[in-house]
């Protein structure tokens, strides 16, 4: 079954988003509310910071267990904050996501892999982005 979410109403042409819309009608005018199927689909976007890492560049990765148990993985390198953002989209339903860096050395130190806290997560059929930030100490 498909189903439709609203998106904006047309008033004489002109696109307006919110809903509820209240028009005064002083001549004749044409309104078209307007709906688009809503998504099978939903996005994350999974963001945080590196805090061990001094440099950027550092490639982080994403694991997220999907419903059925089987993985998925994102990848971004850190910026020179030693931030990383990445989006991912699937299906709707209940996941979970770690974020992991693997070792390694600069002039200085030698870095361990680490690791975040695993995060459980619902994607829900919207036209919505969620965000989770997961930090990696």
């Amino acid at each position: 079954m498909t189903t439709f979410v609203f998106d904006h109403f047309s008033v004489d042409g002109v696109n307006h988003t919110e809903n509820p819309l209240s028009l005064t009608m002083t001549k004749d005018t044409s309104v078209i509310a307007n709906y688009v199927e809503e998504s099978e689909m939903g996005t994350i976007t999974f963001s945080g910071l590196v805090s061990a890492q001094e440099a950027a560049g550092e490639l982080v990765t994403v694991t997220i267990t999907k419903p059925d148990g089987s993985k998925a993985t994102v990848s971004d390198a850190t910026d020179a904050a030693r931030g990383y953002s990445v989006a991912y989209t699937d299906v709707a339903g209940s996941y979970s996501a770690v974020a992991t860096i693997p070792s390694s050395q600069d002039a200085n130190n030698i870095y361990s892999v680490a690791t975040s806290p695993t995060v459980p997560f619902t994607l829900a059929k919207t036209n919505v982005a969620r965000t989770i930030t997961l930090n990696v100490a």
